[in-house]
């Protein structure tokens, strides 16, 4: 992403402050709007939630009306208050409204998606915070990150006039993909998922030396420490192995070949 020099954005804002100043809007009036817009959307929300407490039919009524028509962080809050009314009567009105938006509001709250955003993870985890959602970061590089997050902070990012590209629609879509070797999914695995390269692994083999066969050139007919055999019954064994792989599947067969199979034995169970 080009870098705007410091200069011009310098420019930028003096150019922005200008026309606040001329509008009669100063950047610090418009702070203060700002915080009078949250302080009136707490203060309404306050008084939604101590109508759908009340027992009084029509105060709970139009309360209840009011929430149904509430779609952004914090509904579900709300929604639990009215669910919660101490008259019967009220909350089975409340669960009948509840069911018409509850997986709408699930899925936007707490489903997230897998998108690329154009800003930095600290901005990101910011503007998350003040909205009070979660969000998974997975990479961040050059001013984009790609993280998971729940469709309500993709709003809000929208609003912030952030861009993002949403990659996956769900972590099962990404799972999916990923699982099928496509490379975009592949290369965005974030650093918590990938295997340590320089893990060991901890198996038990259970070898078959009933079928044992000749082992390859160049290869002993032993694997191992008589000390590690857990197990005997005669046909069989248990190993402990103990060897360094990055967990993979292809490092774990190539294993299992050059300890097992090219020494003439057939391993059962791994």
């Amino acid at each position: 992403m080009r870098k705007i020099p410091l200069s011009s954005r310098l420019a930028v804002l003096a150019v922005l402050a200008g026309l606040l100043l001329a509008s009669g809007i100063s950047p610090a009036r418009a702070d203060r709007s700002k915080s009078a817009v949250g302080n009136q959307a707490s203060t309404r929300r306050a008084q939604l939630r101590q109508s759908l407490s009340s027992t009084q039919t029509a105060d709970f009524q139009k309360s209840l009306a009011e929430l149904s028509q509430i779609d952004e962080p914090g509904a579900l809050d709300l929604w639990q208050t009215a669910l919660n009314n101490s008259d019967s009567r009220l909350r089975l009105q409340a669960w009948v409204r509840y069911r018409a938006v509850q997986a709408e509001l699930s899925r936007k709250q707490f489903v997230p998606q897998i998108a690329r955003i154009d800003a930095s993870s600290d901005d990101i985890l910011r503007i998350a915070k003040s909205a009070g959602l979660e969000i998974t970061i997975w990479s961040t590089t050059g001013g984009q990150t790609v993280a998971a997050v729940p469709p309500y902070l993709l709003e809000r990012l929208r609003n912030q006039r952030l861009n993002f590209d949403v990659l996956y629609d769900t972590v099962a879509d990404w799972q999916r993909a990923r699982s099928r070797g496509d490379a975009d999914a592949v290369a965005i695995t974030p650093a918590y998922q990938q295997p340590d390269r320089d893990s060991s692994q901890i198996r038990i083999a259970v070898v078959d030396l009933s079928s044992r066969t000749q082992a390859a050139s160049g290869y002993a007919t032993s694997f191992g420490d008589r000390e590690d055999i857990l197990m005997n019954d005669g046909s069989r064994i248990a190993y402990l192995d103990v060897f360094e792989s990055d967990g993979s599947r292809a490092s774990i067969d190539s294993h299992v070949a050059e300890q097992y199979t090219k020494r003439g034995y057939t391993v059962e169970g791994f």
